[in-house]
């Protein structure tokens, strides 16, 4: 991680509490794997879940409670991927997506 990102995380980290806003960090797990669990209790407590991030990864999640939202120009351009969408985009499934992407490369990562 460069330095002056690396610089930022505890300011962050003081910014989120100050708000009242919970976050999660885990040094054994990458920041996707914990969305993806965090989307799926979500999902087993019947919440609607939105997951914000340009990661193909995270579409793999996407169910009837979850979507993903992608953005495509820095932050104003933004697609929403619901069930319908993953296969409109990519002509599989949300569960396929792995498979689909070792098949043909992801560079969002």
């Amino acid at each position: 991680m460069p330095e002056d990102l690396a610089s930022q995380i505890p300011l962050t980290k003081e910014v989120l509490k100050g708000f009242g806003i919970p976050f999660f960090e885990n040094e054994e797990y990458e920041a996707d794997d914990l969305l993806a669990t965090l989307a799926k209790k979500g999902e087993k407590m019947d919440l609607r879940i939105e997951i914000l991030t340009a990661d193909k990864d995270a579409l793999q999640t996407v169910s009837s409670s979850i979507c993903v939202l992608r953005p495509r120009k820095g932050i104003t351009d933004i697609r929403r991927f619901d069930e319908k969408e993953v296969k409109k985009q990519y002509g599989v499934s949300p569960s396929q997506i792995p498979d689909f992407l070792a098949l043909v490369g992801d560079t969002s990562d």
